[in-house]
């Protein structure tokens, strides 16, 4: 596997712009208790290339939440604490 990060939306949105990646893993809340970046990115991953699976993980999680995650294309939505083991059963099922 290899693996990139960013720490911000603008970071992501540059990363996915210049790459094509089979997984993205990304956290709801990039800054702070209020942001909702994760769905800004799951909605440039799905824009960009629809056959990206995107992994939505987030501590403040609710179904509300959790039903706009899949509506909007997210292959799993994982609440924290995320165990590592969880991690590898959703990348396992998505191929990787």
């Amino acid at each position: 596997l290899e693996i990139h990060t960013a720490e911000t939306l603008q970071d992501a949105e540059l990363f996915l712009k210049k790459m094509k990646c089979q997984v993205v893993i990304s956290d709801l809340r990039l800054t702070g208790t209020v942001g909702n970046e994760g769905f800004a990115i799951l909605r440039m991953v799905k824009q960009n290339n629809s056959r990206t699976k995107v992994i939505l993980v987030t501590a403040y999680g609710n179904s509300e939440i959790k039903d706009q995650a899949f509506k909007m294309g997210a292959s799993f939505y994982l609440e924290k604490p995320v165990l590592a083991d969880d991690l590898r059963k959703a990348m396992r099922s998505l191929g990787v």
